[in-house]
């Protein structure tokens, strides 16, 4: 039994091993001519992280991890520039499962490879990724400032070299920050520069790889410029944006990531434009864009979330029985009801349409507690804020007081060397 089991292992060993040689060899068609033992050839290396990330997107995460290993192995002793690839993928597959302390980790060493080789220069594509991958942890671990910095930080970078590859990346992130911030004004400029790069980018050197293509993004920027306008209740503006990522969905719909990708999107658009609509005074409008919302996202491989907050907002326009018999059905079919996994604000707006409808009806013992668990929940969020602005506060201002003595400390060091060559040259001509 023990040989049989021996066997079996050494078996899957071997198969594993030759897969994994396979795709290799397969990784190596994609990069240049050179040779594969070649550690001049840093394309060979973005070719193989390039397979390793498509793969993992395809849901092959044990052989993504292994496959990487493998092929970097066989080109050993490695470049700076594979270590910062090797790092970056572990950041960026820690971040996807939600370990943002590892991925903090990983993301320094990314940023401390490249800057300590010196390469940021000979690879501003990859230093620009970093930078935005350190800003993105941090942005998931509450530290918007800091984050922030990163962004801009990768900003100067781009326009120090003259560099537009990724700059449509940086302009979103920054748009997110400033929507996250409240600053909606800002924000729209910020996506709308954003969608004009990727634009520019798409003109000069044509669709990518899949991992690099921007298409998704562009009409995320438009959807996102139309919901800053909704912010500001500027709804002409907004309702443009809104039909112009539409559009853009349409007429791009072969370069989009899945036919459920493109639904989903569509679904999250016709919901705020339903929002929009109901700003406006149009509940009729908004009821008919929100059931479009819903369809869509209640299908496999849609958003549902934004499904469940579309139908608590077309339920709370007349409060009709099937309705809201329908969130319910919702929430049970998510089983989000009740559970840890259902977003505060979500929760919120069910408790505030439950007391609704149950003073509707004449049960005020029903509306009431619904009405408190709603205040409840209200000020909790607000509470989580306040604290979630002051800790980031606090992180960024011990930040910048780490910043200001390092440079006072690099100021001290070069007024002492100064000081030191002096010396010497007194000493020489005394002498």
């Amino acid at each position: 039994k023990n040989a049989g089991h021996c066997m079996h292992l050494v078996l899957r060993k071997t198969i594993a091993a030759g897969f994994m040689a396979i795709l290799f060899c397969i990784a190596g068609c994609t990069g240049n001519n050179n040779s594969i033992a070649d550690n001049h050839a840093p394309g060979k290396y973005h070719a193989i992280y390039g397979n390793a990330v498509d793969l993992y997107r395809h849901g092959h995460t044990f052989i993504a991890n292994r496959f990487l290993d493998y092929a970097f192995a066989t080109l050993a002793p490695l470049t700076p520039i594979a270590q910062y690839l090797q790092y970056t993928f572990r950041e960026w597959v820690h971040f996807d499962n939600r370990r943002f302390d590892s991925a903090n980790l990983y993301a320094d060493s990314a940023l401390h490879t490249l800057q300590q080789s010196g390469i940021t220069s000979q690879y501003p594509d990859d230093y620009i990724h970093a930078l935005l991958e350190k800003g993105h942890v941090l942005m998931a671990l509450q530290q918007n400032e800091l984050a922030y910095d990163y962004y801009l930080n990768a900003r100067d970078f781009a326009e120090e070299n003259a560099h537009t590859r990724n700059v449509h990346e940086l302009s979103y992130d920054i748009g997110m920050t400033l929507y996250r911030q409240g600053r909606y004004a800002d924000a729209a400029n910020s996506f709308k520069t954003g969608f004009a790069e990727a634009r520019i980018l798409l003109n000069s050197e044509g669709l990518m790889q899949s991992w690099a293509n921007p298409i998704d993004r562009m009409q995320e920027m438009l959807a996102n410029t139309g919901l800053c306008y909704t912010k500001t209740k500027q709804f002409d503006s907004a309702l443009y944006y809104y039909n112009k990522a539409l559009a853009f969905i349409d007429s791009h719909i072969k370069h989009i990531q899945s036919a459920a990708f493109a639904d989903a999107a569509r679904g999250v658009i016709y919901g705020n434009m339903g929002t929009t609509y109901l700003q406006m005074g149009d509940s009729s409008k908004a009821r008919e864009l929100y059931h479009q919302s819903i369809a869509l996202n209640v299908k496999p491989g849609g958003d549902r979330t934004d499904a469940l907050k579309n139908a608590i907002k077309l339920s709370a326009i007349n409060l009709d029985d099937k309705e809201v018999a329908y969130v319910k059905q919702l929430l049970d079919q998510t089983h989000l009801n009740g559970s840890a996994n259902l977003r505060p604000d979500i929760e919120r707006d069910y408790a505030h349409l439950m007391s609704l409808y149950y003073d509707k009806n004449g049960n005020g013992t029903l509306a009431n507690l619904h009405y408190r668990h709603y205040i409840h929940l209200r000020d909790s969020i607000v509470n989580a804020t306040q604290v979630k602005n002051n800790t980031d506060i606090r992180n960024y201002l011990a930040y910048k007081e780490q910043q200001h003595r390092i440079e006072l400390l690099e100021r001290d060091n070069r007024v002492g060397r100064i000081l030191n060559f002096a010396v010497l040259v007194f000493c020489f001509l005394v002498n």
